[in-house]
Parts: structure tokens; C-alpha cells; sequence
């Protein structure tokens, strides 16, 4: 047994290795909380640092809107300073417009617990509009205190070009639309029709569900372009060339003949390469071209006929007095139908040289005021026989007009020759159709048939003479047409398809 003093010098022993004990662990605890906070200072730093160098701005913002941190990169966007920010002075940056939708979209954030996104607009003190995009995630902190944080992005300058480029698409639009040239938009890519404007759908004819998302190849259907023209549009869409004012012949959905000015030019539409094509409608010029030729045929012809039509009518008159004489004779009474098929020969003869003759006059005698209404009553019975010859059905629809200044006489004979040329044209069972109207300061009076329609390359034709589509005509019956409708400054125009054609006989009111 040890004595007492032996024991309390070993309890000494023990109080002192204790003691050194707990001094190392303290020293290695302060050792170990030194580089703790010592990282956790450097990590601070990294932070601050990294948060300074971001590009967006950073906040941190309780439910009530309360702001607690945000960073140099916010108040550089917001054009606020820090004093103004923390808190809740923060929401009277954002723009008077976008505060009730802001609190409205936070407060559904936040009782459905997910992440805050919105564009919104700020405004700075000197009344300077910012737009930026709101990120923020939920996070909790001390004393589990729920609060969001997030990032402020400035896109001020995207929003500026979206803007320009809405406006610039509109005003492309507007001019689009509001061009009264035909324009079309075709996508490269896929070769479809993306758009067209209004004149284009009335320029062929086409409804606008009709030609949206067609090819470029059922286009040139539609529209019966030539080949030489369609050969062009293909090397344009293969080979990205431009077309320069192409002189083109289009056929609208109803038969009718247009001629135009064809271009391309290539726009960039919604990233995606496009043709643009344009048509400089010059259909108007054509006919008025086409009419100056025909006029200067129809006064060649005119000149030659006065010089000649007498001469040759009076030996063919001495020629058919012969025959009658001849055939009175009993000498020859066998030959009674030679002589008759000679004589209706003559006359047939003297009738196109009469209607020959009639081309050459320049001015019309005899005019009085007559309502048309009247003149196509008056030869009803002739049109309704010819009709029924030709076993066709007769429509005759006929408006109030006014009168107007006509030689009553060639009037008739205009409309015969069109209706007659419209029953021709047609296989028995078919309908004639025969209407009159005003339409502005004209009177029309059209004719339709329903035949197989007239070559597209005998269009530019018509009214020249003895130019004709039928076996046993000579080709001055729709000549003489032209003839009295200029002689009564009236206009004639035809439209044609594989259903049927009509003529229209433009009279001006004044």
C-alpha cells in the first residue's frame, strides 16, 4: 500500500497529463475552428468575388417582398442605389404596369413552392425603361426562414430588337398586303406557298385556301404558265438565281388571260430562306397594244375593201342577173338547182364582201338613244329560233338600264353574230346565256357559251379578220363585232376556259 503522500503525488500526475491533455485538444480545436473560419472567409471572398464578376444581377427577397441582399451587377440594372433597394423600396423600380402581375405570379410561387420566372419591366428614376428576366428558387434559411433567391438578367437590348424586327415585320406586312402588285412568298425549303397578298388571289382567281401551302409545281398548274417560263422558275428555286421582269401569260382559275412582268427576290422570313415573287400586271397595256394592231389591220383592210369591194360587186351582180335570166329558160330546166346553188354561191359571197365592206367604215351614222333591253327584245324571235336549231337552251337575264347613244341597226347585228358565234361553239343540250347590266358608268352586255373554249393562242387574235376557229368560217363575223363596238367607243373582252367562254360589249353610259 502506498503511503499518502505516494498517493496524491500520483493524483497530481494525473490532474497535470489531463490538463495538458485538454490544452492540445484546445489547441488543435482553435487550430482546426482557425481554418475553418479561415475557409470559410476564403469562401465568402470566392463568393463575393464570384458574385461580383456575374453578369446578372443577384437577390435574395422574403414572401413579403422584403429584399435583403442583392448585389452591384442589380443595382447597376435597376440604376438604383443599395439604400434604395433593401427592403421593399425595391418594388417601386418596377414599372407601374407590371406591379399587380409581378405580386400576383410571386405570391402562386410561392404557395406552390416552385421556382419565380418572369419578364418585367423596371424603370429607372430618370424615367428609362428596363427589361429583365426574374429567376429565383425557393431557399431556407436561419430559423427555417423560407425566402427566394435569384438572378435579374438584363434584356433590354433583346427586347429592343424583337421590336425592331416586329416593326419591320409589320411594316412588311402592311406594305404586303397593301401592294397593288400580285405578290407571293414561297419557302425554299419546302416549296410551298407561304403566303400571298389580296391582289394576288384576285389576279388568278384562286381563294386564299386554295394556293396556301401549294407547291411551286401545282402552281405552274394552276396558273398554265409556259414552259420556257416554268423552266426559269426552276433554275430559280434549284439553283437561287433572281428572275428580272420575265414577261409571263397567266391563266386565272376562270379562264381568263392575264399577262405580267415576272421578278424574284430572296427575304429571310422567320429563319427561313423565301422567294419572293412579284408580277408588274400589264394586262391593260396588251390589250390596248393588241387593239392599236387590230385597228391598224382593221384600217389596212378597210382601205383595201373601199377600193375594191365595188369592183368586185359589180360583175358579180351582172353574173347573178345572167343566171336568173338563164334560168327561165325551159332550155335549161334541168339544170334549175345548178343555177340555184350558183346564185346562193353569189350571194353568200356578196354577204361576206358586204360584211368586208363594213370594216372599212370609220364613223357611225344614225345615232339615237335606244336602251339595249329593247334592241335585244326586238330580235328575241331570231335569237330563240337559232337556239332551237341548234337545240341549245336559251337564258337571256336583263337589268334596268339607262338609254344610251347606239345605231340600232348594227347593235342587232352584233349581237346575232356573238350569239350565233356562242350556239356554234356548242354541242346540242348545252345553255346560252345572254345577260345585260350596269356596272359603274358602263353597260354590259355578255355572252356566254358553254363550249370547249378558244385556243389560248388565238387570243391575242380576235377580232382580226377572217381569222376564225370554225370549219365553215371565213372569220369576219366576230371582226365585224370588233368594228361596230369601236365605232360606238364600247370595248370587247373575252374571257375563256375549258367550260364555256364569254364575250363582254363594254358601252359607256356617257
Amino acid at each position: 500500500m502506498p503511503n499518502n503522500d505516494e498517493s496524491k503525488n500520483v493524483y497530481i500526475y494525473g490532474n497535470d497529463f489531463l490538463e495538458g491533455e485538454l490544452n492540445n485538444y484546445h489547441i488543435q480545436l482553435k487550430r482546426l475552428v482557425n481554418e475553418r473560419t479561415a475557409a470559410l472567409r476564403e469562401s465568402n471572398n470566392r463568393y463575393e468575388a464570384l458574385i461580383k464578376s456575374l453578369p446578372v444581377g443577384v437577390f435574395q427577397i422574403d414572401f413579403e417582398g422584403k429584399c435583403y441582399y442583392i448585389n452591384e451587377q442589380s443595382s447597376s440594372i435597376l440604376g438604383r442605389p443599395f439604400d434604395e433597394l433593401i427592403g421593399v423600396r425595391w418594388q417601386e423600380a418596377i414599372h407601374p404596369e407590371d406591379r399587380e402581375k409581378v405580386v400576383r405570379e410571386w405570391i402562386r410561387c410561392y404557395r406552390k413552392q416552385t421556382p419565380f420566372y418572369m419578364e418585367l419591366k423596371f424603370i429607372k428614376p430618370k424615367g428609362d425603361i428596363v427589361w429583365a428576366v426574374a429567376r429565383a428558387n425557393l431557399y431556407i434559411g436561419n430559423g427555417n426562414q423560407v425566402c427566394y433567391v435569384g438572378t435579374l438578367t438584363d434584356i433590354t437590348e433583346r427586347k429592343i430588337a424583337e421590336e425592331r424586327l416586329r416593326s419591320s415585320q409589320e411594316r412588311f406586312s402592311k406594305a404586303f398586303n397593301a401592294s397593288p402588285t400580285p405578290l407571293a412568298i414561297i419557302s425554299i425549303r419546302t416549296k410551298r406557298i407561304l403566303d400571298v397578298n389580296e391582289i394576288f388571289i384576285k389576279y388568278t382567281e384562286y381563294s386564299l385556301e386554295e394556293l396556301l401551302g401549294a407547291t411551286v409545281e401545282e402552281l405552274i398548274i394552276m396558273l398554265s404558265l409556259e414552259e420556257k417560263i416554268v423552266s426559269s422558275i426552276r433554275e430559280v428555286v434549284v439553283h437561287k438565281n433572281t428572275l428580272n421582269n420575265i414577261e409571263v401569260r397567266i391563266c386565272s382559275k376562270n379562264g381568263g388571260i392575264r399577262y405580267g412582268l415576272l421578278s424574284t427576290e430572296f427575304i429571310s422570313l422567320d429563319n427561313d430562306i423565301c422567294m419572293l415573287i412579284v408580277i408588274n400586271d400589264y394586262t391593260d397595256r396588251k390589250r390596248f397594244e393588241c387593239e392599236i394592231t387590230r385597228l391598224d389591220r382593221l384600217s389596212l383592210i378597210g382601205q383595201m375593201a373601199s377600193g375594191i369591194g365595188h369592183e368586185i360587186r359589180n360583175p358579180m351582180t351582172s353574173v347573178r342577173g345572167l343566171l336568173q335570166l338563164l334560168k327561165a329558160k325551159n332550155d335549161f330546166a334541168n339544170y334549175i338547182n345548178y343555177f340555184d346553188v350558183m346564185i346562193g354561191e353569189l350571194d353568200r359571197a356578196n354577204t361576206i364582201i358586204q360584211e368586208y365592206l363594213s370594216l372599212a367604215k370609220k364613223d357611225v351614222e344614225d345615232l339615237k338613244p335606244h336602251n339595249l333591253n329593247h334592241i335585244l327584245e326586238a330580235i328575241y324571235p331570231l335569237i330563240y329560233a337559232d337556239a332551237i336549231n341548234s337545240n341549245v337552251d336559251l337564258i337571256i337575264e336583263k337589268e334596268e338600264l339607262p338609254l344610251i347613244s347606239l345605231n340600232e341597226k348594227e347593235i342587232r347585228q352584233l349581237i346575232l353574230n356573238l350569239v350565233r358565234n356562242g350556239l356554234e361553239a356548242m354541242t346540242s343540250g348545252k345553255k346560252l346565256f345572254l345577260s345585260t347590266y350596269r356596272e359603274g358608268e358602263q353597260i354590259i352586255l355578255a355572252v356566254r357559251d358553254q363550249g370547249e373554249g378558244i385556243n389560248p393562242s388565238l387570243i391575242d387574235k380576235l377580232g382580226t379578220p377572217f381569222i376564225t376557229t370554225k370549219d365553215s368560217g371565213v372569220g369576219l363575223g366576230l371582226a365585224t363585232c370588233y368594228s361596230i363596238a369601236s365605232r360606238h367607243n364600247a370595248a370587247i373582252t373575252c374571257e375563256t376556259s375549258s367550260s364555256g367562254t364569254t364575250f363582254y360589249v363594254h358601252f359607256k353610259i356617257s
